[in-house]
């Protein structure tokens, strides 16, 4: 059973893709088989994070359809982990129709893997609700302030409206005028939707969205006044994943193209990102989904001992990889 992860953020610049990063080698390292894909259609970026700039098959491969499979655009990054690269900078790409957004999350759930982390666009455009509400488990990335918190709250609010307006069908001439009214309460959704809370239309699939507070000095009262506005006009209920603090190793990671749990895993950051990934294999095991390896590796491996793990590339424009694992 392959479990989908989103990671999302309601602005850019906040974390959220060193905190994919990170989040993917530190479960990795926890013995699951897990791919970390970059679904940033605007801006992707997780390659360079691990200094992966090898040229190959990526997710523009697959929705332009040169690979019928998106497991024939995985590639292998450290043991246990593999990376599905961004598309690359084409119109079609950057702006997929609704047949090839679905044709695309029918096949993440079909990976060889115990986890796909989807590295969700910065923002609330139209795809980056689509994909983080296809997540079953949902994580917002923010920092603390004032106007990441408005960003952080904006995001959740219409990934809320996103997900109620997408059960109405496209032929209903309803539709179109749910998804250009501004909702400034839930309630106000549910009377138009003809629901009442509790009913199947006002519910959310997904179990309530993790928060981490990055860069994070007091990431606590910072999620309660998140949580406290979401409760009074969504009428939904946050968890907190997590907080990173604020530490000059993320930064120094970020300049030599590693993962912070990889190039310094005795930063406080890095300690925070292996806290994330326990909290969220916790939450794997409690929705039954055992480690396939058995028990945790420790340590994080570190460049030197991962360095082997990297695939060796062949000369050439476009690399061949290694196939993925099987499903079994």
């Amino acid at each position: 059973m392959t479990t989908i992860v989103t990671v999302a953020s309601g602005k850019g610049g906040v974390g959220k893709s060193v905190t994919v990063s990170n989040l993917g080698l530190a479960l990795a390292a926890r013995g699951r088989k897990v791919v970390v894909a970059d679904l940033d259609l605007g801006g992707s970026n997780l390659a360079t994070l691990f200094g992966a700039f090898e040229e190959g098959p990526d997710l523009g491969s697959f929705l332009s359809r040169d690979v019928s499979s998106l497991a024939d655009v995985m590639r292998p990054l450290r043991r246990d982990l593999w990376l599905i690269a961004g598309a690359g900078e084409t119109l079609a790409t950057a702006n997929p129709n609704w047949g090839m957004k679905q044709r695309l999350l029918r096949q993440l759930r079909k990976l060889p893997a115990d986890v796909v982390l989807v590295d969700v666009g910065a923002g609330a455009g139209a795809h980056a609700l689509d994909f983080f509400n296809a997540g079953d488990l949902r994580i917002v990335v923010t920092v603390p302030e004032p106007t990441a918190s408005v960003d952080a709250y904006r995001f959740i609010k219409l990934a809320t409206v996103r997900e109620a307006v997408t059960r109405v069908s496209s032929r209903d001439p309803g539709r179109r005028v749910l998804e250009r009214r501004d909702f400034h309460r839930a309630s106000e959704l549910w009377t138009t939707l003809g629901a009442e809370p509790g009913d199947e239309a006002a519910t959310p699939r997904a179990a309530a969205p993790w928060v981490v507070v990055n860069q994070a000095t007091d990431a606590r009262r910072h999620f309660e006044r998140l949580q406290i506005v979401t409760r009074r006009f969504l009428a939904r209920e946050l968890r907190l994943l997590g907080e990173i603090p604020r530490d000059p190793a993320v930064a120094e990671a970020v300049g030599a193209f590693l993962p912070v749990v990889e190039s310094q895993p005795s930063s406080p950051a890095a300690r925070a990102f292996v806290e994330l990934a326990r909290r969220v294999d916790d939450e794997l095991i409690r929705h039954g989904i055992a480690r396939r390896d058995g028990p945790v590796e420790s340590p994080l491996p570190r460049v030197a001992a991962s360095a082997s793990t990297r695939p060796e590339l062949p000369a050439g424009r476009r690399a061949a990889f290694p196939p993925p694992p099987s499903a079994g």
